[in-house]
């Protein structure tokens, strides 16, 4: 019932080692750790400040996009919720009365313009 330390098995992975070369076997290098550091200029830094701004800018727009995103679906969801209540009333009902069929003629109308406003 136990397994044979002799065997290994082949889980289709190609290989076991590393793909590409050892870390010993690669180049020493020298030449970069002697190199001055990277002098940053003043117009470097604001171009650096400017792009922070407007990285910024763009995630409180995502975020905006997101939030009214999900404040759509929500609302979709209530109505979805809304069409399968009445669905289970009808249900129970002997019959489909003109006042089911009005309400789920309105709850449907309502999901559909919903569904368009959130593709758009």
């Amino acid at each position: 019932m136990g397994r044979s330390k002799g065997k290994s098995q082949d889980t289709g992975g190609g290989g076991g080692g590393p793909s590409g070369p050892s870390s010993s076997s690669l180049p020493n290098n020298r030449a970069s750790s002697l190199s001055p550091a990277p002098v940053i200029s003043a117009s470097s830094s604001t171009t650096s400040a400017q792009a922070d701004t407007k990285i910024k800018d763009l995630k409180k727009e995502l975020f905006g996009l997101i939030h009214n995103i999900q404040e759509e679906r929500d609302r979709g969801q209530h109505n979805i919720v809304n069409i399968d209540k009445t669905h289970e009333r009808m249900q129970q009902e002997a019959r489909v009365t003109p006042y089911y069929k009005n309400k789920l003629r309105g709850l449907y109308n309502t999901a559909m313009q919903d569904a368009e406003a959130e593709a758009e």
